[in-house]
């Protein structure tokens, strides 16, 4: 099945490598400290990542690698659509509100959009 290579840029689910919505600024203490303990692990597997890329002997300038595609914006609204799923309303409307500073950055405001 093709995909595009945001949708395969993901952190593995279930593993305890969440990221942030794009833009989202944590206020709670316990998420603050969980952000910090994540951090290291997902520059770990990144770099795990474009060790096993660089080891297909595939070298196209032109494909972008998935390790470095992990955190791009299309990745995060691939990765919040997943999120979304779960129905809790505070984790939707942390994305939602990530959708909307997205949108006003590629649009310039929404109040010109809508």
């Amino acid at each position: 099945m093709a995909a595009p290579i945001e949708v395969v840029a993901q952190y593995p689910a279930l593993t305890g490598l969440d990221t942030e919505p794009p833009g989202h600024v944590e206020t709670r203490p316990a998420a603050i400290d969980r952000i910090k303990r994540t951090e290291p692990r997902l520059q770990e597997y990144k770099k795990m990542l474009e060790i096993a890329e660089a080891g297909t002997g595939i070298s196209d300038e032109r494909t972008p690698l998935i390790a470095n595609m992990l955190l791009s914006d299309g990745a995060s609204i691939f990765q919040g659509l997943l999120r979304y799923k779960g129905h809790q309303k505070f984790v939707n409307d942390n994305w939602m509100e990530a959708y909307l500073k997205l949108l006003r950055r590629e649009n310039g405001s929404l109040e010109k959009t809508f």
